[in-house]
């Protein structure tokens, strides 16, 4: 994996954005525990001290071996779900249940057969969440259709936007997360404030998370910094988990619908007022919807 700065850990660590958006905060009302969430990515290193357990299946679609040779899908399992435990880092959702779709071979490079395939897989394991860091340039009538069906199965999908930002044009957002039936997610630069200018735009952006120098695991127990949506991908996917294991716990019925509106309608909105094509809704706030989530809980459940 390109552009990635490996760095020594002496002693276990929050790491970039978790504080800073209160999600240790949250940890007691949930941690992810028994939600699904599929990586879709070049693998995971299912040994690495701080993923240990946590990936429960892996499945390869691509021309490479099942090892996680290019790093990048470690880096965003470790975003997802890095357990707590004394090691490394922490996760946004450290008590998830991974899965390992490899649909990036080993080079970096997928194909959307691949990606098709993983979606195709995720269904029939009743996926709840999926993390993918991939964007593609084209639309693919086969890929929509099984995005279609993940999100009518009730899978909630979260994808990177992409890191074309820098190109001439207000819509660069990748597939699938131009897809509407995804949360499209953008990168938020140093401080996590505004938009990273290699961050994609367009219609398909819905939200902002952090994607500069976020620190992650790697193959082989170690552990490094890296930047782009693919980073900021997990991140929510990780607050997705949270989302949906809170839900589950009020026995409240998850849809997609439901998510997708929780994380929109709490954003906080920067640059453009209102919805854009730069930062979609805004930055995603987890405290913020965590307090809705509550609020509808009190008006359901009132006491007797």
């Amino acid at each position: 994996m390109a552009d990635v700065h490996v760095i020594d850990l002496v002693e276990e660590v929050l790491g970039p954005g978790l504080e800073q958006f209160g999600v240790p905060q949250l940890w007691r009302h949930a941690t992810g525990k028994g939600v699904k969430v599929a990586i879709f990515d070049s693998g995971i290193d299912g040994q690495h001290e701080d993923l240990a357990g946590a990936v429960l299946d892996h499945v390869n679609f691509t021309d490479s071996p099942d090892a996680d040779v290019y790093g990048h899908g470690t880096h965003c399992a470790g975003i997802v779900g890095a357990r707590v435990n004394g090691k490394g880092i922490h996760g946004v959702a450290p008590e998830c249940d991974l899965y390992d779709v490899k649909v990036v071979n080993d080079r970096g490079d997928s194909m959307y057969e691949w990606l098709i395939k993983g979606f195709q897989w995720a269904i029939a394991q009743k996926i709840d969440v999926i993390s993918c860091s991939i964007a593609g340039a084209r639309f693919d009538e086969r890929l929509h259709g099984v995005v279609q069906a993940a999100h009518g199965r009730g899978t909630i999908i979260v994808a990177a936007a992409g890191n074309f930002g820098f190109q001439v044009g207000e819509d660069t957002t990748g597939y699938p997360a131009r897809f509407p039936e995804t949360i499209g997610v953008g990168a938020l630069g140093e401080g996590h404030e505004a938009r990273a200018q290699f961050s994609s735009t367009g219609e398909g952006v819905n939200i902002m998370a952090p994607g500069s120098n976020i620190l992650s695991c790697l193959p082989g127990n170690r552990y490094g910094v890296t930047r782009g949506t693919s980073t900021a991908c997990p991140f929510v996917a990780g607050v997705v988990a949270l989302i949906v294991h809170k839900l589950r716990k009020d026995w409240t019925e998850v849809t997609p619908r439901l998510v997708h509106e929780l994380i929109l309608e709490n954003a906080l909105d920067v640059g453009r007022p209102g919805r854009d094509k730069f930062t979609g809704a805004g930055i995603i706030k987890p405290e913020a919807l965590f307090g809705s989530i509550l609020r509808r809980s009190r008006r359901f459940f009132k006491p007797t």
